[in-house]
């Protein structure tokens, strides 16, 4: 059952979105509603299977930048020498 809904929208948006409409064959309205689909769908996803991960990356992502290292630092021998570390407290 569609339900009608009133949108206010920039006159710039609504007459790209009639000329796409026009070139794909369908209807603003059939666009907004996928666009809508597809924006639930992703947010579904997210707070269900990877909520966790999701969480857990933005607190990552807030961290970005704030570690200052040397210009000589290099990350792959650290790396290295922490699993030569690991490993061998594990023998």
């Amino acid at each position: 059952m569609n339900t009608k809904l009133t949108l206010s929208l920039s006159k710039s948006v609504i007459e790209k979105a009639r000329k796409y409409a026009k070139k794909t064959d369908t209807s603003i309205s059939q666009l907004v509603e996928n666009y809508l689909k597809l924006l639930v769908a992703r947010d579904e996803d997210t707070s269900t299977v990877a909520e966790p991960k999701a969480k857990y990356m933005t607190e990552l992502r807030k961290l970005r930048g704030i570690v200052q290292l040397p210009d000589d630092f290099d990350y792959k021998k650290e790396l290295q020498k922490a699993m030569w570390e690991k490993y061998n407290k594990l023998k």
